[in-house]
């Protein structure tokens, strides 16, 4: 009972001195110095990664690296634009949501085609499954190509 209320007191005390502490502007130095409105988000991004992928063929590796170059500017460009106001919060959790689809199917057609470089499996049942999961990552990447352009059309 003891450990609650002194939690309870702590907590407390927490929230109203940060409550009690803004800056020049009045806005909140505890909301800032957490990054509260946009900490969820990034966090989020940064928890939707590329499994690591080697292929025998050059030209499939160069795909696969050129992917993964892709996946950590998207991050950064998905996070600026909205710090920059140029999309709203809806559209970057519609973001988040499309591209974590996105790369769960990319993962899963290129451990596909891995297996089929390594000649692991070349059954048609494979080559099914890696076009119905191209069509996935197509599909998201539309998506997220739609929110951005949605975006940029009421800019103008």
């Amino acid at each position: 009972m003891k450990k609650i209320i002194a939690s309870v007191v702590a907590l407390t005390s927490v929230f109203w001195i940060s409550s009690q502490i803004v800056n020049a502007k009045d806005e909140w130095l505890f909301e800032e110095t957490l990054n509260l409105d946009i900490w969820i988000e990034v966090y989020a991004l940064n928890n939707i990664n590329l499994e690591p992928h080697y292929f025998r063929s050059k030209s499939l590796q160069r795909t696969y690296d050129n992917l993964t170059t892709i996946h950590n500017a998207f991050k950064v460009l998905a996070i600026k634009k909205y710090e920059d106001g140029d999309i709203k919060y809806y559209e970057l959790t519609w973001l988040i949501d499309n591209y974590s689809s996105f790369v769960f199917y990319a993962n899963a057609m290129f451990s596909e085609i891995e297996m089929l470089d390594l000649w692991i499996d070349d059954s048609q049942e494979l080559i099914d499954s890696i076009q119905k999961n191209y069509t996935f990552v197509r599909s998201y990447y539309d998506k997220m190509e739609a929110i951005l352009k949605l975006n940029e059309k009421k800019r103008d």
